[in-house]
């Protein structure tokens, strides 16, 4: 059952404050005091990204991140914004005509933001919203756990265990959104 506060994707603008907090807490925000964003590599084998945002690429520009950037951390907002925006059309243009609270909107932006637009087009989780099988859904999202073949659920890895924190955080939103 789908309540009242369902929102159809297809109208959808913007991830919500929520949904962008939630991206934030697992791709970075800015630290207190902090100028500048720098990129990192966050998991070893991955592209660099800014340590405000996680961006591998500049949305303004197109250009990817390189070892040794730096830009204000004004500059690192303005570019999560504009891909934030990117992620939640990637999900409105996947299925307009869904219907669902609009955290599982969020939680799919930030999906896309971790994974990308193509990986998200070709998933279960994209199949399973648009047949409108939501607990399946959100139990999928269990699913997307491994970097490179290693299952980041392994206990006490120090790879990637991020990965996997993230995915049980957005099963259990996306389940508590539905219920």
């Amino acid at each position: 059952m789908i309540r009242k506060n369902a929102v159809t994707w297809g109208s959808v603008a913007a991830m919500t404050a929520a949904g962008i907090a939630f991206t934030l807490n697992y791709e970075g925000a800015p630290k207190p005091g902090a100028t500048e964003s720098v990129a990192i590599v966050p998991v070893p084998g991955d592209p660099h990204t800014l340590d405000v945002g996680g961006l591998t690429y500049y949305p303004s520009t197109g250009l990817r991140v390189k070892p040794g950037d730096r830009v204000s951390i004004e500059r690192a907002i303005e570019e999560f914004s504009l891909a934030t925006k990117e992620n939640v059309d990637c999900v409105r243009r996947s299925c307009p005509d869904c219907k669902t609270p609009m955290t599982l909107v969020d939680l799919a932006g930030d999906f896309v933001h971790q994974f990308g637009c193509t990986t998200w087009r070709n998933s279960s989780l994209l199949t399973l919203a648009r047949a409108r099988k939501l607990q399946e859904h959100c139990d999928f999202y269990l699913r997307y756990r491994f970097v490179r073949k290693f299952d980041c659920a392994t206990p006490g890895n120090k790879i990637c265990a991020g990965v996997w924190t993230r995915a049980k955080a957005r099963a259990e939103l996306c389940h508590s959104a539905i219920n």
